[in-house]
């Protein structure tokens, strides 16, 4: 993929392709892993799973002064997040 824009490939993978039940995601710059991926073989650098049931959840770890307030809007909005 020379000369293609990641934060390109990013929106288009996050935007416009199908949900699929099985995903994989290799990292950095690794056409072994992208073969791998392709052929349902397994190499370095690469993590693949499937989707599972359930609801989403967001986690707010809590940890750096960054995340200082972070969730203050959600547990004034949500009585079930302010009971948690």
């Amino acid at each position: 993929l020379v000369g293609v824009d990641p934060v390109d490939v990013g929106w288009s993978l996050a935007s416009s392709r199908a949900g699929l039940e099985h995903r994989a995601v290799v990292l950095g710059d690794h056409a072994a892993g992208v073969r791998a991926v392709a052929s349902g073989g397994l190499s370095a650098g690469v993590v693949s799973g499937a989707v599972v049931g359930g609801k989403t959840v967001f986690v707010f770890p809590g940890q750096g002064s960054q995340w200082l307030g972070m969730a203050a809007g959600l547990l004034e909005s949500s009585p079930v997040f302010a009971a948690r």
